[in-house]
């Protein structure tokens, strides 16, 4: 009897873990996608300030 309930007890807790483990990994991924939008946005926001400024300079 005993058993059977550390059983029950050890199948909950697992479950609960596997659904915070599940939610965490979509946190984290959500938040590297966000991350690597942003990044590659200012990547192009410099590279297109870096174009400006040298006709800029070429032509003034």
């Amino acid at each position: 009897m005993n058993g059977e309930k550390w059983d029950q007890w050890i199948v909950q807790f697992l479950k609960w873990t596997e659904e915070r483990f599940r939610i965490a990994h979509q946190i984290l991924w959500n938040a590297f996608l966000i991350v690597s939008i942003i990044l590659a946005v200012l990547g192009l926001l410099l590279d297109l300030v870096i174009k400006v400024t040298s006709l800029v300079y070429l032509f003034f």
